[in-house]
């Protein structure tokens, strides 16, 4: 080949290469549009594309990872947030993505390391916004287990203030009990019965209707749903039939107040959950984030109606596939198919199977 031949080659290739920048670029910007739209299943589309082009930048992993976060799908998040950190070690919002990784996956300790190195190696660079989320993240932890995060993460232990704090905080604080997720300050209620509030943090976080690590497809969950609600039915035929009018009356009163006193209470701290997740200084993405957790874990204790009205608020502030899927599941438990199908069919993505399931309850 002649030196004539090869300069026309070379300036070929530069030519190619231009262009494909450019249209990396293009699909990159669009990515990254999708992702504050928060419209996740097409930052996954725009993923691919940038893959067949065989140029995704950190940022582009990071997003996907981002994406596959909210979707619920934890393995290929973390995936991709492994992909990010190989290529950019130093990306601090993979890092942070990751820690709240661990700690929905019942490893607190790996996520709290993580928050500690960040506010160790990473803290003179981090944002503002980097910084509430860190402490909106880590805050419950500092709040409720105050010596074990300053003898294993003194660096997030400063971070946090945690020996401030205990300076100030005084007899004050007994006979309270503060609930916590993620973060989330929830206002003292007096007279409720002291809680593992750690446990009660992860098992809110992790026990969501539409995890997908459960492994259930959606005609599995209804058709499990119309077992119990048989089950249900013939459970209650068969007590009407039994129970004596004089025992259930005598029943009655003996427990009347005492449950009146539990569901009053109950319904006092889940208000006060929904208020200060609806007026906390969270983006529309974390609030959202935050309803559905909370509606997954009275979903999972069998309170219904108000897993119901977190999903109702979460769907006010963004009406995404997922809260609507979970929205369908619960109702149609709860006996209300009409409300089910129609929850389901304002799906963007026709779920087909779903909707069968919930007509042939």
């Amino acid at each position: 080949m002649g030196k004539a031949s090869r300069k026309l080659k070379k300036k070929q290739q530069q030519e190619e290469n231009v262009e494909l920048q450019a249209e990396v670029k293009e699909i990159e910007q669009k990515l990254f549009k999708q992702l504050e739209d928060e419209a996740y299943s097409d930052v996954l589309d725009t993923l691919v594309e940038l893959t067949k082009k065989n140029s995704v930048s950190p940022q582009a992993m990071y997003a996907g990872a981002y994406a596959y976060f909210m979707l619920g799908d934890y393995d290929r998040a973390a995936t991709w947030i492994d992909n990010t950190l190989r290529f950019a070690p130093n990306h601090v919002a993979a890092r942070i993505l990751l820690a709240r990784l661990c700690i929905l996956q019942d490893k607190v300790d790996n996520g709290l390391a993580i928050f500690d190195l960040l506010t160790d190696k990473f803290l003179p660079g981090l944002s503002e916004e980097e910084r509430d989320e860190i402490d909106a993240l880590s805050g419950f932890y500092g709040r409720n287990e105050p010596d074990k995060i300053k003898k294993d993460y003194p660096h997030l232990a400063a971070f946090l203030h945690i020996g401030e704090e205990e300076e100030n905080v005084g007899a004050e604080t007994e006979g309270q009990t503060t609930g916590s997720v993620m973060g989330l300050k929830l206002p003292s209620i007096a007279g409720t019965a002291k809680t593992e509030p750690t446990a009660a943090a992860k098992k809110e976080e992790t026990q969501q209707p539409q995890n997908q690590e459960a492994g259930k497809s959606a005609l599995a969950v209804l058709r499990s749903l119309k077992e119990k609600i048989d089950a249900r039915v013939h459970g209650a035929a068969g007590a009407v039939q039994t129970v004596q009018p004089s025992t259930a009356a005598d029943g009655a009163q003996a427990s009347s107040s005492p449950a009146k006193e539990e569901t009053r209470s109950a319904a006092n701290e889940a208000r006060a959950k929904l208020w200060e997740i609806c007026e906390g200084k969270y983006s529309v993405s974390e609030k959202v984030r935050l309803l559905n957790s909370f509606a997954g874990g009275y979903y999972a204790q069998g309170d219904l109606e108000t897993a119901e009205l977190f999903l109702t608020e979460a769907l006010k502030l963004d009406e995404t596939d997922g809260l609507l899927r979970n929205l369908a599941v619960l109702l149609a438990e709860k006996g209300e198919q009409a409300k089910a199908i129609q929850a389901a069919a304002r799906m963007r993505q026709a779920d087909f199977l779903l909707l069968q399931a919930i007509r042939d309850m």
